[in-house]
């Protein structure tokens, strides 16, 4: 009677933590780590199930079936670990000689679980067994080691993401007689009582984190959007001068242009007439091309395709620089 009062308690429990932690994942804590950690609390959930050999009666009456799926249920406990260790402290944080050890726990419990269906034998068990001690074991010391590394962790999802591991490590390890001490179960559900407990009270830490952090987004995202519209006041000054100070440039180029094609006229055989035109005219297209910036940034802006001479428009662009190469003695051919 004691028993299964005390199986009723702690199965509340799981449910209520189960409750709690997928009710707030979905609908009220959207962070990663909160998410991760409440994949792993509804493995972990089934884990225990498995465990106590009622989950798999849910499933099926036949007994065989029913002991697999239990294997699978407690093993998968592994994964989910896994899967939490290595979004949340492995994965841009440690070397990569811990990414591959995680992910391959990882796969080769996954392999164990395949295998239990195919081929049910002792040794697939003892590896799923010996899989969750040294994960549990493993995972723990990678907690350790960034302590005292000084790298940061999470530590509002790692005090009970640990305890819960070692809770399990040590039933497997009571279960394995590798310890012959009889209060090493109650030692193990103290571990899980504490997991529940210390995560409940860290809610109210992540609950203000949490808080904190959307504030922070929000006030970033009014940073950036005031930065926006500066930078588009800026760009909008910018183009004005621009406009205005082509304008300046444009009249008197236009006057220039005017009595030069007359002395062009007028000595057709003085090349120093054409090049000074030419110069001009190129000014002048330039100081167009800074004009037409207000319509390029209004979308306005279309391409003009046009036939012409390649060789023709070279010529007059190099025509420009003969009299400075003339005036540097240096000699300066087109071909």
């Amino acid at each position: 009677m004691s028993d299964y009062a005390g199986q009723s308690f702690f199965n509340g429990l799981v449910i209520f933590r189960l409750f709690l932690v997928v009710s707030l994942s979905l609908f009220v804590i959207k962070d990663l780590p909160f998410r991760l950690y409440s994949l792993h609390t509804v493995i972990k959930t089934f884990a225990f199930w498995g465990y106590l050999n009622i989950a798999g009666p849910w499933f099926t009456d036949a007994p065989d079936l029913a002991q697999k799926i239990d294997f699978v249920f407690y093993n998968s406990v592994t994964i989910g670990a896994g899967i939490f260790v290595y979004f949340t402290q492995i994965r841009g944080r440690l070397p990569k000689i811990h990414s591959i050890i995680a992910l391959t726990i990882i796969l080769v419990t996954i392999f164990d679980s395949v295998a239990i269906f195919v081929d049910y034998q002792w040794y697939w068990l003892k590896l799923g067994v010996y899989g969750i001690i040294v994960s549990a074991f493993y995972f723990s010391a990678l907690y350790v080691y960034c302590i005292a590394q000084k790298i940061t962790i999470e530590k509002y999802y790692a005090i009970p993401f640990i305890l819960g591991l070692l809770s399990y490590a040590l039933l497997y390890i009571r279960l394995l007689g590798w310890i012959e001490y009889e209060p090493l179960y109650s030692i193990a559900y103290l571990l899980f009582l504490g997991e529940i407990f210390v995560f409940v009270i860290f809610l109210g830490r992540i609950f203000r984190n949490t808080e904190q952090n959307k504030r922070l987004a929000e006030q970033q995202l009014t940073f950036n959007l005031e930065q926006s519209a500066r930078l588009k006041e800026l760009d909008t000054l910018k183009t004005t001068f621009f406009a205005n100070i082509s304008h300046e440039f444009r009249t008197p180029l236009t006057l220039i242009l005017s009595p030069l094609n007359d002395l062009q006229k007028e000595f057709p055989k003085r090349q120093i007439f054409g090049v000074m035109r030419q110069n001009a005219e190129r000014l002048l297209a330039l100081i167009n091309q800074l004009l037409d910036l207000s319509k390029l940034e209004a979308g306005k802006m279309t391409l003009e395709i046009q036939q012409a001479d390649l060789s023709q428009f070279l010529r007059q662009l190099l025509a420009s620089f003969e009299s400075l190469a003339q005036s540097k003695s240096i000699f300066f051919q087109y071909e």
